[in-house]
């Protein structure tokens, strides 16, 4: 795709994530009930001596609630086995970032020279550093909506959705650019595209979030994944040599 294409595809991305935010923070906002426990930072599923009914103002409240109503959760509000599933699958989806910042250790000490690092590499860790911020930014300065369990703390947007996509998806990306064996590389975005779809529905049904929180992981990952792409195409030296990595294999 072309530098201008990626450009424009982006803002498009971007406009849907704001406004799709804005509507959830204004539209139908409404107090509803939410079981919470014991103000306790642990979820358990066998203590509910303190549960009290509390509320809190959610967006989108009749959607909500309404898709919520589909699934089946225990008296703390939670399906325990796509709880523990999805908190599995998220440390899985932030492996790629680990292996991605080693690899970019070993350049720096392999070329004696950051400015040798492939490009990839670097615009991968400007990348985590905004993913990161994102979820700062939503975490602590702009609150939309709370989990409808407890501990009652903000929930959008879903942040196992926004680092399942985002660090899964950038990897999609560059695996093709980075390896020279096809094969391997293939099987490898396979399987990171099944992690994050697993991660994705699996803390849906989990019912620790709302169904607006995972839409918004998936709109704002969307558009900071289209802008890493963006960065991706508009910044490659045309006449880079393929596969320069180190670790590429043949």
């Amino acid at each position: 795709m072309k530098p201008k294409k990626a450009f424009i595809l982006s803002g498009i991305f971007l406009a849907i994530a704001v406004v799709f935010s804005v509507v959830v923070s204004r539209v139908n906002v409404r107090p509803v009930e939410m079981e919470s426990d014991c103000p306790s930072s642990e979820i358990s599923d066998n203590d509910s001596s303190c549960t009290e009914e509390e509320t809190k103002p959610v967006g989108l409240a009749t959607l909500n609630e309404s898709v919520r109503s589909l699934f089946s959760y225990d008296k703390n509000g939670i399906n325990q086995f796509w709880y523990k599933f999805t908190n599995i699958s998220g440390a899985f989806c932030v492996l790629p970032a680990v292996y991605f910042g080693c690899l970019g250790l070993y350049e720096v000490v392999k070329r004696k020279s950051l400015k040798k690092v492939d490009l990839e590499l670097k615009l991968l860790a400007v990348f985590y550093i905004v993913v990161v911020a994102v979820y700062f930014i939503f975490d602590h300065l702009i609150i939309v909506n709370y989990r409808p369990t407890s501990p009652l703390e903000p929930s959008y947007p879903s942040s196992h959705t926004l680092f399942a996509i985002t660090i899964c998806g950038s990897a999609i990306l560059i695996l093709r650019r980075l390896y020279k064996n096809k094969k391997s590389a293939t099987l490898a975005r396979m399987f990171l595209a099944v992690l994050i779809i697993a991660t994705v529905f699996g803390r849906l049904l989990a019912g620790v979030h709302w169904y607006t929180d995972i839409l918004g992981g998936i709109f704002i990952s969307i558009f900071l994944l289209s802008a890493f792409y963006t960065a991706l195409v508009s910044l490659e030296p045309k006449n880079k040599p393929a596969n320069s990595t180190p670790l590429a294999k043949s």
